[in-house]
Parts: structure tokens; C-alpha cells; sequence
């Protein structure tokens, strides 16, 4: 019994030491393994499977109680837009709308359906089919940040694109 634990912890070391590890030499070389994709800040965005290709997709931002697009909103969901124009038909378009935490519960949810809405309108506009875009409001439950810091809450105002098979 004990030649046979023995034997298994011998096995064990020299499969072990076998194993070969490839460090980069330099710090250069570790810089240029790294998925710069991976390292975008999720509260700008999210990379989309579209066509076969990884596209970005732009989080669409609101001022404080507010439903309506600036133009630079306007001009994400364009570009947007453009990609999303090249989803195969079976997928379908979620939009995730969001508040920040001030107000009740009922009036975030309403507000946030309501900045969903804004996107697709825009969207529909630029050619996508209002039959493959869906909306949904998360309210205030759902923040990406909960510092408590106008630049925290104003990451919390915002409506998400995902993708549905």
C-alpha cells in the first residue's frame, strides 16, 4: 500500500514538472498579449457578437429626470445603429433602460422604460425593425456603480443594447 501511494506521488511530481510555462521577456510582450477589448470600462459599453465580428456597442447616457437625447446621444445610437443593421433576423435587440437611485421605486422604473423607448424610436428611425427591439426597465436596481458621487449616478442613467438568439 505504501509503494503504491508511493508510485502515485512520484507520478504526480514528474507530470508536474513536466508542464512548461511561457513567460514573456519583456514588459512589452506581456502589453501586447492582452485583450484591450476585455479592458473597456462596461459602463461605456458592451462588445456584441454582430456578423461574426465583435462590434462595440455604446451605452446611451440621459441628464438627471430626463428621457430625451442630446445630440451626442443621438449621434452613439447612430453609429449604433449601423451596426446593429447587420443582425441576422432571428436576433433580436434588448434595450435595458436605468436610473439613478433618486426617486420612488415606481417613478425610476417608469423613467427608465422611458429612456428605453427614446432608443428604439431612434433606432427604428435609422432602420432597424421595431419588431426585433424589445425594451425592458430595470429602474434603479440594476446600477453599475454605488459611489455616491454625481459622476457615479450619472453612469447609472443609461440604456444598455444586448443581444437575444
Amino acid at each position: 500500500m505504501k509503494n503504491c501511494i508511493l508510485f502515485i506521488f512520484v507520478l504526480f511530481i514528474v507530470s508536474c514538472s513536466q508542464n512548461s510555462l511561457e513567460v514573456p521577456q519583456t514588459s512589452e510582450e506581456s502589453l501586447n498579449k492582452i485583450d484591450r477589448k476585455s479592458s473597456i470600462d462596461k459602463s461605456k459599453g458592451n462588445y456584441l457578437e454582430v456578423a461574426g465580428n465583435k462590434e462595440f456597442v455604446s451605452n446611451i447616457y440621459f441628464e438627471f429626470d430626463k428621457y430625451s437625447l442630446d445630440e451626442n446621444g443621438l449621434k452613439l445610437i447612430k453609429s449604433n445603429a449601423l451596426k446593429l443593421l447587420k443582425l441576422k433576423s432571428n436576433i433580436k435587440i434588448k434595450l435595458e433602460g436605468n436610473s439613478d437611485e433618486f426617486g420612488t421605486d415606481e417613478y425610476n422604473y417608469a423613467l427608465a422604460l422611458k429612456r428605453a423607448k427614446s432608443v428604439k424610436d431612434i433606432l427604428v428611425k435609422n432602420g432597424i425593425k421595431a419588431s426585433s427591439i424589445t425594451i425592458f426597465s430595470y429602474g434603479e436596481i440594476n446600477p453599475v456603480c454605488k459611489d455616491k458621487t454625481k459622476g457615479c449616478w450619472s453612469k447609472n442613467r443609461r440604456v444598455e443594447h444586448k443581444l437575444i438568439p
